[in-house]
Protein backbone atom coordinates (compact mmCIF):
# COMPACT_ATOMS: atom_id res chain seq x y z
CA UNK A 1 0.00 0.00 0.00
CA UNK A 2 1.31 3.43 -0.71
CA UNK A 3 1.70 5.93 2.14
CA UNK A 4 -0.42 9.00 1.38
CA UNK A 5 2.06 11.23 1.75
CA UNK A 6 2.89 11.79 -2.25
CA UNK A 7 0.63 14.44 -4.17
CA UNK A 8 0.21 17.99 -3.70
CA UNK A 9 2.08 18.89 -0.54
CA UNK A 10 2.33 15.25 0.62
CA UNK A 11 5.61 16.18 1.60
CA UNK A 12 5.75 19.78 3.17
CA UNK A 13 2.83 18.13 5.09
CA UNK A 14 4.63 14.96 6.82
CA UNK A 15 7.45 17.21 7.29
CA UNK A 16 5.11 20.04 9.37
CA UNK A 17 3.51 17.43 11.04
CA UNK A 18 7.35 15.46 12.24
CA UNK A 19 8.25 19.22 13.33
CA UNK A 20 4.89 20.36 14.74
CA UNK A 21 2.38 17.91 15.10
CA UNK A 22 1.66 15.61 18.31
CA UNK A 23 3.76 12.76 16.70
CA UNK A 24 4.89 10.45 19.75
CA UNK A 25 8.52 8.95 19.81
CA UNK A 26 9.27 5.95 17.10
CA UNK A 27 5.13 6.59 16.32
CA UNK A 28 4.94 5.81 12.24
CA UNK A 29 3.06 9.15 10.49
CA UNK A 30 0.23 9.49 10.27
CA UNK A 31 -1.97 8.71 6.67
CA UNK A 32 -2.88 12.08 4.91
CA UNK A 33 -6.53 12.42 3.93
CA UNK A 34 -7.42 14.36 0.44
CA UNK A 35 -11.33 13.25 0.87
CA UNK A 36 -13.53 11.57 3.07
CA UNK A 37 -17.33 10.57 2.63
CA UNK A 38 -19.46 7.65 4.00
CA UNK A 39 -16.60 4.61 4.74
CA UNK A 40 -14.06 5.79 2.36
CA UNK A 41 -10.92 7.54 2.92
CA UNK A 42 -9.09 8.57 0.15
CA UNK A 43 -5.24 9.50 0.68
CA UNK A 44 -3.40 12.50 -0.89
CA UNK A 45 -1.86 9.63 -3.13
CA UNK A 46 -5.40 8.55 -4.44
CA UNK A 47 -5.52 5.34 -2.00
CA UNK A 48 -8.59 4.43 -0.97
CA UNK A 49 -9.69 2.69 2.68
CA UNK A 50 -12.06 1.55 4.16
CA UNK A 51 -12.95 3.59 7.47
CA UNK A 52 -14.39 0.57 10.01
CA UNK A 53 -12.45 2.02 12.80
CA UNK A 54 -14.31 5.04 14.17
CA UNK A 55 -18.20 4.41 13.51
CA UNK A 56 -18.63 4.73 17.15
CA UNK A 57 -18.12 8.34 17.01
CA UNK A 58 -19.58 8.38 13.19
CA UNK A 59 -22.55 6.89 12.67
CA UNK A 60 -23.53 8.40 9.91
CA UNK A 61 -19.66 7.90 8.41
CA UNK A 62 -17.66 10.78 7.28
CA UNK A 63 -19.33 13.67 6.20
CA UNK A 64 -22.46 13.07 5.81
CA UNK A 65 -24.39 14.34 3.22
CA UNK A 66 -27.27 15.34 3.12
CA UNK A 67 -26.49 16.26 6.42
CA UNK A 68 -28.85 15.95 9.49
CA UNK A 69 -31.00 19.45 9.78
CA UNK A 70 -29.50 21.75 11.57
CA UNK A 71 -32.39 24.95 11.23
CA UNK A 72 -29.95 27.10 10.00
CA UNK A 73 -29.19 27.49 13.37
CA UNK A 74 -25.29 29.35 13.94
CA UNK A 75 -22.55 27.15 16.01
CA UNK A 76 -21.21 31.22 16.75
CA UNK A 77 -24.05 31.35 19.27
CA UNK A 78 -23.78 29.83 22.76
CA UNK A 79 -26.61 29.62 25.61
CA UNK A 80 -25.23 32.46 27.97
CA UNK A 81 -25.79 32.86 31.84
CA UNK A 82 -29.77 33.14 32.09
CA UNK A 83 -30.39 32.88 28.52
CA UNK A 84 -31.35 29.53 26.82
CA UNK A 85 -32.54 28.30 23.40
CA UNK A 86 -35.34 25.92 22.61
CA UNK A 87 -33.19 23.47 20.40
CA UNK A 88 -30.99 22.61 23.59
CA UNK A 89 -34.38 22.11 25.91
CA UNK A 90 -35.80 19.95 23.29
CA UNK A 91 -32.53 17.48 23.24
CA UNK A 92 -32.84 17.66 27.09
CA UNK A 93 -36.47 16.28 26.94
CA UNK A 94 -36.24 14.15 24.47
CA UNK A 95 -32.87 12.52 26.17
CA UNK A 96 -35.07 12.16 29.39
CA UNK A 97 -37.61 10.21 27.08
CA UNK A 98 -34.96 8.09 25.48
CA UNK A 99 -33.54 6.46 28.34
CA UNK A 100 -35.89 3.26 29.79
CA UNK A 101 -37.30 3.94 33.04
CA UNK A 102 -39.44 7.01 32.91
CA UNK A 103 -38.72 10.99 32.23
CA UNK A 104 -38.31 12.31 35.47
CA UNK A 105 -34.44 12.64 34.73
CA UNK A 106 -31.44 15.85 34.68
CA UNK A 107 -29.96 16.38 31.69
CA UNK A 108 -26.52 18.63 31.13
CA UNK A 109 -25.20 19.39 27.28
CA UNK A 110 -21.67 19.68 27.36
CA UNK A 111 -18.85 20.21 24.61
CA UNK A 112 -17.20 17.01 24.75
CA UNK A 113 -17.51 13.45 25.46
CA UNK A 114 -14.66 13.73 27.94
CA UNK A 115 -16.21 17.10 30.06
CA UNK A 116 -19.60 15.05 29.90
CA UNK A 117 -17.55 12.15 31.89
CA UNK A 118 -15.73 14.45 34.30
CA UNK A 119 -19.76 16.14 34.57
CA UNK A 120 -21.27 12.49 35.53
CA UNK A 121 -18.32 11.43 37.99
CA UNK A 122 -18.32 15.21 39.65
CA UNK A 123 -22.17 14.73 39.63
CA UNK A 124 -21.62 10.74 41.76
CA UNK A 125 -19.72 12.35 43.96
CA UNK A 126 -21.80 15.03 44.74
CA UNK A 127 -25.03 12.42 45.20
CA UNK A 128 -23.32 9.40 46.14
CA UNK A 129 -22.51 7.90 49.59
CA UNK A 130 -18.06 8.74 49.17
CA UNK A 131 -15.90 11.11 46.30
CA UNK A 132 -13.99 7.88 45.04
CA UNK A 133 -14.44 6.49 41.58
CA UNK A 134 -13.71 2.77 40.89
CA UNK A 135 -12.67 2.14 37.04
CA UNK A 136 -14.24 -1.16 36.22
CA UNK A 137 -11.45 -0.95 33.37
CA UNK A 138 -8.51 -0.14 34.97
CA UNK A 139 -8.94 -3.96 36.23
CA UNK A 140 -8.58 -7.53 34.56
CA UNK A 141 -9.58 -9.59 37.85
CA UNK A 142 -13.06 -10.89 36.97
CA UNK A 143 -14.67 -9.31 40.60
CA UNK A 144 -12.55 -6.44 41.46
CA UNK A 145 -12.68 -4.88 44.82
CA UNK A 146 -12.73 -1.32 45.25
CA UNK A 147 -11.33 0.72 48.50
CA UNK A 148 -13.15 2.40 50.85
CA UNK A 149 -14.57 5.61 49.93
CA UNK A 150 -16.11 4.28 46.72
CA UNK A 151 -19.66 6.04 45.57
CA UNK A 152 -19.54 5.16 42.35
CA UNK A 153 -18.17 2.74 39.83
CA UNK A 154 -17.59 3.87 36.11
CA UNK A 155 -18.23 0.89 33.60
CA UNK A 156 -18.26 0.31 29.66
CA UNK A 157 -21.65 -1.30 28.55
CA UNK A 158 -19.95 -4.12 26.48
CA UNK A 159 -17.54 -5.12 29.86
CA UNK A 160 -18.75 -8.84 30.44
CA UNK A 161 -17.92 -7.29 34.02
CA UNK A 162 -21.12 -4.88 34.05
CA UNK A 163 -23.26 -7.10 35.93
CA UNK A 164 -20.62 -7.89 38.69
CA UNK A 165 -20.49 -3.87 39.13
CA UNK A 166 -24.10 -2.98 39.37
CA UNK A 167 -24.58 -5.61 42.04
CA UNK A 168 -22.24 -4.58 44.02
CA UNK A 169 -23.85 -0.70 43.21
CA UNK A 170 -26.97 -1.87 45.05
CA UNK A 171 -25.34 -4.04 47.34
CA UNK A 172 -23.43 -1.13 48.93
CA UNK A 173 -25.51 2.12 47.65
CA UNK A 174 -22.48 3.04 45.24
CA UNK A 175 -23.77 4.67 41.77
CA UNK A 176 -23.53 3.20 38.59
CA UNK A 177 -22.06 5.23 35.68
CA UNK A 178 -22.12 4.44 32.04
CA UNK A 179 -19.63 5.79 30.11
CA UNK A 180 -20.88 5.54 26.39
CA UNK A 181 -18.38 8.44 25.29
CA UNK A 182 -17.45 6.08 22.47
CA UNK A 183 -20.74 4.61 21.32
CA UNK A 184 -23.13 6.65 19.35
CA UNK A 185 -26.91 6.05 20.01
CA UNK A 186 -28.05 3.51 18.01
CA UNK A 187 -24.99 1.79 17.15
CA UNK A 188 -25.11 -1.03 19.65
CA UNK A 189 -28.28 -2.16 18.15
CA UNK A 190 -30.29 -0.31 21.04
CA UNK A 191 -30.93 3.08 21.55
CA UNK A 192 -28.61 3.14 24.29
CA UNK A 193 -25.93 0.70 24.97
CA UNK A 194 -26.49 0.96 28.50
CA UNK A 195 -29.61 -1.17 27.71
CA UNK A 196 -27.78 -4.19 27.24
CA UNK A 197 -26.96 -3.88 30.74
CA UNK A 198 -28.43 -5.91 33.39
CA UNK A 199 -29.28 -3.10 35.47
CA UNK A 200 -30.45 0.31 34.39
CA UNK A 201 -27.30 3.05 35.20
CA UNK A 202 -27.86 6.00 37.87
CA UNK A 203 -25.84 8.20 35.19
CA UNK A 204 -25.10 8.04 31.80
CA UNK A 205 -22.28 9.94 29.80
CA UNK A 206 -22.58 10.34 26.18
CA UNK A 207 -20.07 11.20 23.26
CA UNK A 208 -19.81 13.07 19.97
CA UNK A 209 -21.07 9.96 18.44
CA UNK A 210 -24.47 11.69 19.63
CA UNK A 211 -24.30 14.40 17.22
CA UNK A 212 -23.00 12.42 14.49
CA UNK A 213 -19.04 13.89 15.24
CA UNK A 214 -19.53 16.93 15.89
CA UNK A 215 -17.58 17.88 19.17
CA UNK A 216 -20.33 17.52 21.42
CA UNK A 217 -21.33 15.32 24.76
CA UNK A 218 -24.04 14.73 27.45
CA UNK A 219 -25.05 13.38 30.70
CA UNK A 220 -28.11 11.80 31.74
CA UNK A 221 -28.83 11.17 35.33
CA UNK A 222 -31.29 9.12 36.95
CA UNK A 223 -33.60 11.75 39.05
CA UNK A 224 -34.32 15.05 38.32
CA UNK A 225 -33.36 15.56 41.85
CA UNK A 226 -29.49 15.45 41.33
CA UNK A 227 -28.73 18.87 40.57
CA UNK A 228 -25.19 20.33 39.68
CA UNK A 229 -24.12 23.65 41.29
CA UNK A 230 -24.20 25.44 38.52
CA UNK A 231 -26.46 25.42 35.44
CA UNK A 232 -23.93 24.88 32.94
CA UNK A 233 -23.93 26.06 28.95
CA UNK A 234 -21.82 23.40 26.89
CA UNK A 235 -23.10 22.29 24.08
CA UNK A 236 -23.72 24.24 20.89
CA UNK A 237 -26.57 24.81 19.03
CA UNK A 238 -25.48 23.23 16.26
CA UNK A 239 -24.42 20.02 17.65
CA UNK A 240 -28.04 20.33 19.77
CA UNK A 241 -29.82 20.50 16.50
CA UNK A 242 -27.82 17.43 14.61
CA UNK A 243 -28.28 15.23 18.05
CA UNK A 244 -31.86 16.14 17.67
CA UNK A 245 -32.02 15.20 14.08
CA UNK A 246 -30.13 11.70 14.93
CA UNK A 247 -32.39 10.65 17.65
CA UNK A 248 -35.21 11.20 15.68
CA UNK A 249 -34.04 9.22 12.71
CA UNK A 250 -33.04 6.54 15.09
CA UNK A 251 -36.89 6.39 15.72
CA UNK A 252 -38.01 7.03 12.37
CA UNK A 253 -36.58 3.21 11.08
CA UNK A 254 -33.00 3.74 11.03
CA UNK A 255 -32.79 1.67 14.27
CA UNK A 256 -33.95 -1.18 11.94
CA UNK A 257 -30.98 -0.26 9.22
CA UNK A 258 -28.67 -0.74 11.77
CA UNK A 259 -29.79 -4.03 13.18
CA UNK A 260 -29.82 -5.60 9.88
CA UNK A 261 -26.10 -4.46 8.72
CA UNK A 262 -25.48 -5.95 12.25
CA UNK A 263 -26.21 -8.78 11.79
CA UNK A 264 -24.80 -9.27 8.27
CA UNK A 265 -21.41 -7.65 9.70
CA UNK A 266 -21.39 -10.03 12.83
CA UNK A 267 -22.48 -13.64 10.97
CA UNK A 268 -19.62 -12.81 8.50
CA UNK A 269 -17.05 -11.64 11.38
CA UNK A 270 -18.32 -15.12 13.54
CA UNK A 271 -18.15 -17.71 10.24
CA UNK A 272 -14.21 -16.00 9.74
CA UNK A 273 -13.24 -16.64 13.71
CA UNK A 274 -14.64 -19.75 13.79
CA UNK A 275 -12.35 -20.62 10.72
CA UNK A 276 -9.66 -19.06 12.33
CA UNK A 277 -9.70 -19.99 16.16
CA UNK A 278 -11.10 -16.32 17.29
CA UNK A 279 -13.99 -14.63 18.59
CA UNK A 280 -16.23 -11.96 18.40
CA UNK A 281 -17.64 -9.47 21.02
CA UNK A 282 -19.50 -6.51 21.38
CA UNK A 283 -23.10 -5.91 19.59
CA UNK A 284 -24.25 -3.79 16.74
CA UNK A 285 -22.06 -2.24 14.59
CA UNK A 286 -19.79 -2.08 17.43
CA UNK A 287 -17.68 -5.31 18.01
CA UNK A 288 -14.30 -6.10 18.88
CA UNK A 289 -12.51 -9.67 17.45
CA UNK A 290 -10.84 -11.84 19.67
CA UNK A 291 -7.71 -13.29 17.53
CA UNK A 292 -7.21 -16.40 19.82
CA UNK A 293 -3.40 -15.30 20.16
CA UNK A 294 -1.58 -12.24 20.48
CA UNK A 295 -0.39 -10.22 17.61
CA UNK A 296 -2.99 -7.27 17.16
CA UNK A 297 -0.53 -5.07 15.91
CA UNK A 298 0.74 -6.93 13.13
CA UNK A 299 -3.46 -8.24 12.46
CA UNK A 300 -4.15 -4.06 12.10
CA UNK A 301 -0.90 -3.21 9.53
CA UNK A 302 -2.27 -6.42 7.31
CA UNK A 303 -5.79 -5.28 6.99
CA UNK A 304 -4.25 -1.45 6.21
CA UNK A 305 -2.06 -3.20 3.66
CA UNK A 306 -4.98 -4.67 2.20
CA UNK A 307 -7.17 -1.00 2.33
CA UNK A 308 -9.40 -1.80 5.85
CA UNK A 309 -8.72 0.34 8.64
CA UNK A 310 -9.26 -0.88 11.90
CA UNK A 311 -8.29 -0.45 15.44
CA UNK A 312 -6.29 -2.54 17.91
CA UNK A 313 -7.67 -2.43 21.29
CA UNK A 314 -5.48 -4.72 22.97
CA UNK A 315 -2.65 -7.57 22.27
CA UNK A 316 -5.07 -10.05 20.90
CA UNK A 317 -8.10 -7.85 20.28
CA UNK A 318 -9.11 -5.61 17.08
CA UNK A 319 -12.02 -3.20 17.13
CA UNK A 320 -14.17 -3.27 14.31
CA UNK A 321 -16.40 -0.41 13.97
CA UNK A 322 -18.09 0.70 11.19
CA UNK A 323 -20.53 2.99 10.45
CA UNK A 324 -24.12 2.68 9.35
CA UNK A 325 -23.40 4.34 5.86
CA UNK A 326 -21.51 0.82 5.18
CA UNK A 327 -22.62 -0.72 1.80
CA UNK A 328 -23.33 -4.54 0.95
CA UNK A 329 -20.58 -4.33 -0.97
CA UNK A 330 -18.08 -2.64 1.38
CA UNK A 331 -18.91 -5.41 3.84
CA UNK A 332 -17.84 -7.84 1.57
CA UNK A 333 -14.55 -5.91 0.90
CA UNK A 334 -14.49 -6.06 5.06
CA UNK A 335 -14.71 -9.51 4.98
CA UNK A 336 -12.00 -10.41 2.50
CA UNK A 337 -9.54 -8.02 4.10
CA UNK A 338 -10.06 -9.68 7.92
CA UNK A 339 -10.09 -12.98 5.85
CA UNK A 340 -6.39 -12.35 4.05
CA UNK A 341 -4.88 -10.52 7.38
CA UNK A 342 -6.01 -13.91 9.77
CA UNK A 343 -4.24 -15.91 7.23
CA UNK A 344 -1.07 -13.09 7.21
CA UNK A 345 -1.72 -11.93 3.76
CA UNK A 346 -2.20 -8.01 2.96
CA UNK A 347 -2.07 -6.18 -0.42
Amino acid sequence: MKSGRPGPGGDELALAFARNGPLAPGAAPPLFLRAARGCELTLTDGTVLLDCATGGLLPLGHNPSPALETRGLSDLSVAGEGVEFPVRVELMRKLAEVVPGGTNRRVRLCDSGREALAQALRLARLHGPGSGVGWLAASADPEPEFPSGTGCLVVHPFDGRAGYAARLCRDRGWLLVSDETGIAPGMSGRMLASELLDARPDIIALGRGLAVGLPFGAVVAGSSEWRWPDSGNGGSLAGSAVAQGWLTRLEAGWLDVIRELAARLRSGLEELAGRHGGAVAGAGLVLTLRLGQPGAAGFVARCRQAGLLVRQCGESAVAVEPSSAITPGQLDRLFSAVDGAWQGKGR
